[in-house]
């Protein structure tokens, strides 16, 4: 009788819980289209709705931090109150404060709903083959994967990490470092250009600095970055290359592809391409005859063009499929990130009512005058020790983007922008904070710290160090 009321106990807590997860994924949602409501009606008091709901989710979020995590949470929650409390803000500035990273939130929430097209085409398995079929060597799985990474990384945001986790099981490599690492590295050097991401979106509309501006700066840092990458591990490359050729030549192409033509797969490979650029031309196409900002227009691709190319290619129930497993299972997984951004938002704009901004900014510049590298310097100083300490780089720099204007440290706004940007995406890869680096380790079985400090140390020191010699370079 007693173990037949535990099991009943046990089963009331599951489904207590899948209807928590379900709740918070709905109410996430709905944040998120009142972000898009609100960005065209300009309401007041939807504002005051969304500040309300934001904290809501906060309250309800906050049991399921766990670690540092909750930790440095908790931290930057108590400290941003005890500052408004302090300088004695008014309730109209807690509000305003916790939709201070309300845009980043929105599109981590729906920018993954773009993956959907991905899967209703069965283009992974075609990607699959074709990866296979190629017969490389360990340097070239290692640039193709980063590449891949970078690519789908532009429009799937977190979610092409799991895809190339997926891909990654057609390259018969020995060495899930290399993988990881040029997964890692590839995600998150999209961090420093593409529309896509949060954190350009957010960076950018605060610094009030245009996206054409940077792009072509930013697309040469991940050149560089790309050139880093292969550099650091071109010793464990070199190692690998005889047991994955051996392994390679010992693999029959039937055992990935028995049902499928190479002319199949190049088709479903090109349209994959299509499909890809086309979403990026539709963002890019409203955002120069509309001239609505980036994020919102992301916002509203990845809500209709996969409903629309659903309802087109009749994958309706397919489509329903997906976009109930991203709202009732994605996104509560996702809540513990999304709360450290809100809350640090919260915390950036607290810091903004203190003097500390402009303290820390006259001691910046008496401390180096008008040696502009060595300010850059001590600015991805800052960002990097603080991610290697387990804070989220969003803290950092978030704060300097919202507190610091660029003219009084002698930077443009389109090199500030920059370097935040970059050193956000640097410093993502050695911090064990990230959602990136908590997915990777757990689709591959490894510990996070491994993955951060162990196998991306190198490289991100020695992007650190040359983030600011590549702006002087090219004068931004």
């Amino acid at each position: 009788m007693n173990l037949v009321k535990l099991d009943e106990h046990q089963n009331n807590g599951a489904t207590g819980g899948a209807k928590k997860d379900h709740f918070l994924g709905i109410f996430l949602v709905t944040i998120a289209f009142g972000y898009i409501f609100n960005y065209f009606l300009k309401s007041q008091l939807l504002e005051i709705i969304l500040s309300i709901g934001i904290a809501v989710f906060i309250i309800l979020s906050l049991s399921a931090l766990e670690g540092s995590l909750k930790i440095i949470t908790y931290f930057l929650l108590i400290a941003a109150i005890t500052i408004l409390v302090g300088v004695r803000a008014p309730f109209g500035e807690w509000l305003d404060g916790v939709r201070v990273n309300l845009t980043l939130v929105s599109i981590f929430t729906l920018v993954p709903l773009l993956g959907i097209p991905v899967r209703l085409g069965g283009y992974l398995e075609s990607l699959k083959q074709l990866f296979a079929r190629v017969n490389p060597k360990s340097s070239f799985v290692f640039l193709v994967t980063q590449a891949l990474a970078h690519a789908l990384g532009v429009v799937f945001n977190i979610g092409s990490i799991s895809i190339l986790h997926y891909l990654s099981k057609a390259a018969p490599i020995q060495s899930p470092r290399l993988l990881v690492s040029a997964i890692n590295r590839g995600f998150l050097s999209v961090i420093f250009w593409s529309p896509y991401f949060g954190a350009v979106a957010v960076v950018l509309s605060m610094l009030s600095t245009k996206w054409g501006t940077i792009l072509p700066y930013s697309l040469g840092f991940v050149l560089v970055s790309f050139f880093v990458s292969f550099s650091v591990d071109w010793s464990l490359i070199q190692k690998s290359d005889a047991s994955f050729a051996l392994e390679m030549s010992a693999t029959k192409e039937d055992a990935y592809a028995p049902h499928l033509n190479n002319r199949f797969v190049k088709k479903k490979v090109i349209e994959l391409f299509l499909l890809l650029l086309v979403m990026m031309m539709i963002v890019l196409g409203i955002e120069f005859f509309t001239g609505l900002e980036v994020a919102v227009i992301i916002c509203l691709v990845a809500l209709l063009f996969p409903m629309l190319l659903s309802f087109f290619q009749r994958n309706q129930a397919i489509y329903l499929v997906e976009l109930k497993g991203h709202v009732f299972k994605t996104l509560p997984r996702m809540r513990k990130e999304v709360v450290l951004f809100l809350v640090s938002g919260f915390f950036s704009a607290a810091f903004m009512k203190t003097d500390m901004s402009n303290t820390l900014i006259t001691l910046v510049t008496g401390i180096f005058g008008g040696f502009t590298i060595g300010i850059a310097y001590c600015i991805v100083l800052v960002i990097v020790l603080s991610s290697v300490a387990g804070l989220h780089p969003i803290v950092p720099v978030t704060v300097f983007a919202s507190s610091f204007d660029p003219s009084l440290l002698g930077f443009s706004p389109e090199y500030f922008s920059i370097l935040l940007l970059a050193s956000w995406g640097v410093s993502s890869t050695i911090s064990p904070a990230t959602a990136s680096s908590n997915l990777l380790a757990n689709l591959w079985h490894i510990e996070v710290t491994r993955i951060a400090f162990r196998w991306n140390m190198k490289y991100g020191i020695v992007m650190a160090i040359l983030l600011p010699i590549y702006l002087e370079v090219v004068g931004v």
